[in-house]
């Protein structure tokens, strides 16, 4: 697993800092499902955000996700929700995602390949492996941007329980 470290200063949202923007561009791969895509949209991905004044392409509680998509659509998938409730007053109009496990696990069954985080803590996906992790330092009080990448390392319930009967 790979450990990176730069400086940016902070910015209501994440694709703002430029390094950020640059380093997720360089992890992604074929085709890209932006979840909490904010005001900020990754060129060619499929770009979600709950408020209508982000101009998603498509419009949706991120809860939602497994009713509009289907299983294994997407290569990639990346997730930057609000951190916390204050930002999500601050900076987001008040949407919040209160089940970002859920939210997670929707994610499971949608990507083939990769999923990209952003947040505070480091996630724990089953079936998945860390194989990149960026703290991005902002100075002073503000707490360091977590950013994680995840591959896929079993691709089936057989692999993933190592049961012959499972499909």
């Amino acid at each position: 697993m790979k450990l990176s470290y730069f400086f940016s200063m902070p910015e209501a949202y994440t694709f703002d800092m430029p390094k950020v923007l640059e380093w997720t561009t360089k992890q992604l791969a074929g085709r890209v499902l932006n979840v909490f895509c904010g005001k900020n949209k990754i060129k060619g991905a499929v770009n979600c955000d709950i408020d209508p004044d982000m101009h998603p392409d498509v419009l949706c509680d991120a809860m939602q996700l497994s009713e509009i998509f289907s299983p294994m659509e997407f290569d990639t998938a990346i997730l930057d929700p609000p951190y916390s409730m204050h930002q999500a007053v601050g900076n987001y109009n008040g949407h919040h995602c209160h089940q970002i496990t859920a939210v997670r696990d929707q994610l499971v069954d949608l990507v083939k390949k990769r999923l990209i985080w952003f947040g505070w803590s480091i996630p724990a996906t089953p079936g998945f492996k860390k194989i990149e992790i960026l703290l991005v330092g902002h100075g002073g009080s503000h707490n360091a941007t977590i950013c994680t990448v995840e591959d896929r390392k079993f691709h089936s319930l057989r692999e993933y329980t190592g049961d012959e009967q499972s499909q």
